[in-house]
């Protein structure tokens, strides 16, 4: 059996997605064997594709409702070759960093939907919010290595041609929305929540221009 690991996200092998698809490989061992591709090099996806596997675990980032730019035209790609994923089991893995699953749902319904494109089976979708950071945590807390245990629980659904176990989903899912008294701070006080992001966007010279429409 062969596994092909296909990494979405932007920042490649220093990304989120990273880690959980080293994870997920690691959980396999031995058992299976497995190729793992960095999908943000958009000229190298037909000899991606080429590579044929039994099954393929896909894992990336939201990226403004859907997924990132990268992966769109992967996508495009994979209806061209359909194929080679007809009847075949796509496992995918969507994490971003907002707490609320709910924000996911829209793209989840998208998954499924192309997998009967292109004539694949679409065995599981797990979404797991507040991922953010994920790639920074000591590998010896016990936030990483819960992830840890349910990412190898995963990679035992896969070998064994099951849908990821619901102890797993249920880990990763956290909530579906923020609870009320939550969504009132959310609201009146945005600036407690949006220290990280304004530090990155003084850093590129834009917070100025933070409240521009101009698509308006």
């Amino acid at each position: 059996m062969k596994l092909s690991i296909y990494n979405g996200s932007p920042r490649g092998s220093s990304s989120n997605s990273d880690v959980f698809s080293d994870l997920l490989a690691e959980g396999m061992g031995n058992s299976i064997e497995i190729s793992k591709y960095y999908l943000k090099d958009t000229a190298k996806h037909q000899q991606i594709i080429n590579d044929v596997s039994d099954c393929y675990f896909v894992v990336f980032p939201l990226y403004a409702d859907l997924a990132p730019y990268a992966v769109k035209v992967f996508f495009e790609k994979m209806e061209e070759n359909k194929e080679i994923y007809s009847g075949k089991p796509i496992y995918f893995f969507i994490h971003s960093g907002f707490p609320e699953a709910k924000q996911s749902r829209l793209l989840e319904r998208y998954l499924k939907y192309f997998c009967k494109i292109i004539g694949a089976e679409c065995k599981s979708v797990c979404i797991m919010g507040n991922s953010e950071g994920v790639r920074h945590l000591n590998r010896t807390s016990k936030r990483y290595n819960r992830i840890k245990f349910y990412m190898h629980s995963f990679a035992q659904d896969i070998i064994n041609d099951r849908q990821f176990n619901e102890e797993g989903i249920r880990f990763f899912h956290m909530m579906e929305t923020l609870p009320k008294p939550v969504l009132f701070i959310f609201r009146h006080f945005p600036s407690i929540f949006n220290k990280g992001f304004d530090i990155m966007i003084k850093k590129k010279g834009a917070y100025e221009k933070r409240f521009d429409k101009p698509y308006a």
